[in-house]
């Protein structure tokens, strides 16, 4: 079997913030079944959450454990 390979994120983006700073925030994805639910009004859980700078727009981290995703 092969192994899961994790993609590597940088620590910090280009404006110098790690993960834990404010201007950091996830970015929910949702999978396209899960779409029509949230037009319909439904509210369910994100399929991925990247986590990205909100002033360069890099990406720090991204998780699909559940346990996170139904933190959202």
């Amino acid at each position: 079997m092969n192994p899961v390979r994790r993609r590597k994120f940088p620590e910090r983006c280009a404006c110098g913030f790690k993960q834990d700073h404010p201007l950091v925030a996830p970015r929910l994805h949702f999978s396209p079944p899960k779409w029509v639910l949230l037009c319909l009004g439904a509210t369910p859980f994100p399929s991925r959450v990247d986590y990205h700078c909100t002033r360069c727009n890099v990406v720090l981290d991204s998780t699909k454990e559940e346990k996170v995703l139904r933190t959202f």
